[in-house]
């Protein structure tokens, strides 16, 4: 792989604009707000409406046609909804995040792992699995001496040049198709104007980050180095994407309606903080709650569970326990704790679901286990390696804590083992869940039930007033009551058949 950068352009102040005068420019001229027009060919009546001023950028998307509230320089994000906008600034550390609703409002930001030129990237396809690497990368940026008007402003092109390989591997690595790609595209610089990546967001709601290729690792890792690239140069107000050698752009878009104003953002996003990756973890999680809701709703009288969460002098928490295994021999248990009233000091109420899986070996035989996390592209094992895998249990689990002075809950999502011991037991010692002050006593172990233990320290995201790492444990015994159904084919299972 090599990246060359065009290194002068990247340095200074552009020529015939000094720093001093920019920022005299900015102080003064507090806000900017203008609009893009979709550059999504297929995509009609759509406008981007930009706010920028020093600190914050908010961009919104809406029909042209569209009565709105909104005032294009104070934007108020009550009035933009929770989930209808992308906002730039201190609190997302300059990236765009989008925002979202789950559970409650938040911002979705690219990883801070970016991507790098040479990864593996897979794509499923009618015939299966296939995965792209792209290497050989060239980016270079220069300054040159063609200018525009755009929006009353005076903006000067910035040429972007892109080139590299694209290869085609099967599951076994082996190269099945190259294609050699270039790029020429060209960006409008208001040089006089202070920076925003406002503009990657059309690009970034399409799919198509400088290029064709939907939703690549190689566009962000590009957005990323022109970031860097253009924070001292100016306001983007226009961009074309054409490939190299073809007058015709593949998709352009420029600003228009600019106007500038006094004031700075009134109501700033104070949303929390979550990694794309994170928040694709956290989407799946939400969903596994739904369904560990619906899961036998009887399983309460049939079974028990007595769960400790966090410092061990906790006081257990009632709840109940399933499983069960589908014919490719994939077993799942299903421990959860329903909304509980909790002693601790700030929340009201506490919930749990635990969900413990191994493919292919069915139900566990008596013993001890220890659960462990699978390999981050466990396509690409060998067979041999898979089946070894196959053995390890895995642990998702989710804590959700209502507290009655907050209007959101605090979600834990934990979908990493730091270290886990399962116990099964035999029929002659399987262990009883304590009884719990008020209830009915545990059933007695029988035929059609599974008993064991779990003490698991897991690790994930605290999703509260910000997003934040988080590490808890979570101990107790079960005795489970066989009756989940339609266990779901495992990843391991399907790549394991002939």
């Amino acid at each position: 792989m090599s990246i060359f950068v065009g290194i002068g352009v990247f340095l200074g102040a552009p020529a015939g604009v000094s720093s001093q005068e920019r920022l005299a420019e900015s102080a003064t001229n507090k806000a900017i707000a203008f609009e893009f027009g979709d550059p999504n060919p297929w995509v009609k009546n759509s406008v981007y409406s930009v706010y920028v001023d020093p600190s914050n950028t908010v961009v919104w998307r809406s029909a042209p046609a569209a009565p709105t509230k909104i005032d294009p320089l104070n934007p108020a994000i009550s009035d933009l909804g929770p989930s209808n906008f992308w906002y730039a600034g201190g609190q997302t550390n300059g990236c765009v995040g989008r925002a979202f609703l789950a559970q409650r409002p938040l911002l979705v930001c690219p990883d801070t792992e970016t991507y790098q030129p040479g990864e593996r990237e897979r794509r499923d396809g009618p015939n299966g699995a296939v995965f792209l690497v792209y290497d050989d990368l060239e980016v270079d940026l220069k300054r040159t001496n063609s200018e525009r008007e755009i929006a009353g402003r005076t903006t000067r092109a910035y040429a972007l040049t892109l080139s590299y390989s694209a290869r085609r591997l099967d599951r076994e690595g082996n190269e099945v198709g190259r294609e050699e790609l270039a790029y020429a595209h060209r960006l409008w610089v208001a040089e006089d104007l202070p920076y925003s990546p406002a503009f990657t967001v059309p690009f970034r709601a399409m799919g198509r980050l400088f290029v064709e290729d939907q939703r690549t690792g190689l566009g962000e890792y590009i957005v990323a180095t022109l970031h860097q690239a253009l924070h001292q140069k100016g306001l983007v107000l226009g961009v074309e994407m054409r490939r190299k050698g073809v007058e015709k752009p593949l998709y352009s878009m420029e600003a228009k309606r600019l106007v500038r104003g006094s004031r700075r953002l009134e109501q700033p996003v104070d949303y929390p903080v979550m990694e794309q990756s994170d928040f694709h973890r956290l989407l799946s999680m939400l969903a596994l709650d739904d369904v560990v809701k619906s899961v036998d709703e009887d399983a309460p009288s049939r079974s028990d569970f007595s769960a400790t969460i966090g410092a061990q002098t906790s006081a257990p928490m009632p709840g109940s326990a399933v499983y069960g295994s589908n014919s490719s021999g994939d077993f799942a248990l299903i421990l959860r704790v329903p909304s509980t009233k909790w002693g601790d000091k700030g929340a009201s109420e506490r919930e749990l679901f635990l969900l413990i899986m191994r493919p292919t070996h069915g139900l566990p035989q008596p013993g001890d286990y220890q659960a462990a996390n699978l390999p981050k592209d466990l396509e690409l094992l060998p067979v041999a390696e898979i089946e070894e895998v196959s053995e390890v249990f895995t642990v998702l689990a989710m804590v959700r804590e209502k507290h009655a002075d907050r209007p959101h809950p605090t979600i834990h999502a934990l979908w990493r083992v730091k270290s886990g011991e399962l116990a099964f037991a035999g029929p002659d010692e399987a262990p009883r869940p304590k009884k719990h002050a008020g209830k009915r006593m545990p059933p007695e172990p029988r035929p059609g039930t599974l008993a064991g233990r779990v003490a698991l320290t897991l690790t994930g995201i605290t999703l509260g007033d910000d997003a934040r790492p988080v590490e808890l444990k979570i101990a107790g015994a079960f005795l489970a009551a066989e009756g989940l159904e339609n266990v779901g084919t495992s990843k391991i299972s399907q790549l394991l058949q002939p």
